[in-house]
């Protein structure tokens, strides 16, 4: 990863990590006061049952009938599941619903929260008072209030709370989706705009190696021709000694003079190739008879110097730069030339494996040292002792400029491969 999207990346896993701590808080929070709503309802409802048992004892007497009409209108009318009174460990009242979970609350508990249920309990104590006979059915209560403990519990049902909590968790929940949004349309367009920013710098190197290069190119072109026409000069001199002089040692030199001349002229005319600029003009060729009419006319020093020279073609066209691709070709069979001495091999395949491309060259020749092949495609980096260096560097600009890639697999005395693949 780039250090420029390092700022954008420690922004957002902050702002998350903050907003995930705000959800978690404020969850909570939600609970806590969801829970005291609930506890503070409690206590009303019971201070209001305290109330009305209260009302209903009068001169000493519990006007039971009543009470419990009014426990069951209380049960009718809210969300109460169940009440119980009781006097000390007797039951006096059970209106409601059996629940089994008040069970649950210990004697030092006040309240509990369950999962259907709220349980809350209060004691109070009623003023000493004697049962009144109910008149229907000419029953007596014995229940004796004197120096006696009541107790109300209740149970209440969650419906409310679970709605609070829902509500709470639904306003989180939206809340957390939307400033994510934001958050992260945020640091798109900031990664955006990083990224624009960087595109327009690469750009920018693009064109001023594009310029340089131009401007080398046009270098290149001036000092080839100021340089090849005294070459030539020199060359035609050269000649002139050798046509008209009888002295051995003279002719000696000027076959020297000639030679120099014309590697001066080749290692030049490999410069100002290298130096060129020029996008490839892609077109549709028949990559077979380009490397049948190459193979031709090499063939020829193969079979010189007694090597075993095969030529491999699938019958496709491709899309390439017809001159590039004849340089590539040429490039590399001389240095598959170079390499090889008598009983060697030199193969060259252009197959097309399921839709894949390839075109491979190997020998089984010299091959080339590890420290050689790390800067095998550098300028001037060669293993051939009157070698340039400019031939694989050429390759690979313009296997590079038709979008393809290339690869060299070697081993010293034990020949070359060389792999381009991508070709379209």
């Amino acid at each position: 990863m780039k250090k420029q999207y390092n700022k954008p990346v420690v922004f957002t896993s902050i702002i998350l990590l903050f907003l995930i701590v705000w959800v978690v808080a404020e969850k909570q929070y939600s609970k806590k006061l969801a829970f005291e709503e609930l506890r503070n309802r409690s206590i009303s409802i019971t201070g209001a049952l305290k109330g009305s048992l209260q009302s209903e004892v009068r001169r000493g007497q519990m006007r039971i009938d009543k009470i419990k009409n009014t426990l069951e209108n209380v049960i009718a009318t809210t969300d109460i599941e169940t009440i119980i009174i009781k006097n000390n460990d007797t039951v006096l009242f059970k209106v409601g619903q059996d629940l089994k979970e008040i069970n649950r609350l210990h004697t030092s508990q006040n309240y509990i929260l369950l999962e259907n249920y709220f349980i809350y309990k209060e004691t109070v104590n009623m003023q000493k008072c004697s049962p009144k006979r109910n008149m229907e059915n000419n029953k007596k209560y014995d229940i004796d209030l004197h120096k006696s403990q009541q107790t109300i519990i209740i149970a209440l049902s969650l419906k409310d709370y679970d709605k609070n909590m829902s509500n709470a968790n639904r306003y989180l929940s939206i809340s957390f989706v939307l400033i994510s949004s934001i958050l992260f349309l945020s640091v798109y367009f900031w990664v955006l705009s990083i990224k624009n920013s960087l595109k327009t710098l690469e750009l920018n190197k693009i064109k001023t190696r594009a310029d340089r290069l131009e401007e080398l190119g046009l270098t290149a072109a001036g000092i080839a021709h100021e340089t090849k026409n005294p070459l030539g000069i020199i060359r035609g001199l050269a000649q002139q000694i050798l046509k008209h002089s009888d002295n051995k040692k003279n002719i000696e030199m000027a076959e020297l003079i000639i030679d120099k001349s014309d590697l001066a002229a080749d290692r030049l005319c490999a410069f100002v190739d290298y130096a060129k600029m020029r996008s490839p003009e892609i077109s549709k060729i028949n990559a077979k008879q380009i490397l049948e009419e190459i193979s031709q006319l090499i063939k020829s020093d193969f079979n010189d110097m007694n090597v075993e020279f095969t030529v491999k073609a699938d019958d496709i066209a491709i899309y390439a730069d017809k001159e590039m691709l004849n340089q590539i070709l040429i490039n590399l069979i001389i240095n598959s030339r170079d390499a090889v001495k008598a009983g060697d091999k030199v193969s060259i395949e252009l197959l097309n494996k399921n839709k894949k491309i390839e075109l491979i060259v190997k020998d089984t020749g010299s091959g080339i040292n590890k420290e050689l092949l790390k800067n095998i495609f550098k300028p001037y980096v060669t293993g051939k002792e009157n070698g340039h260096g400019i031939g694989l560097s050429l390759v690979k600009r313009f296997v590079e400029e038709m979008d393809w890639s290339i690869d060299i697999i070697s081993e010293e005395n034990k020949g070359t491969v060389v792999k381009i693949s991508g070709i379209k």
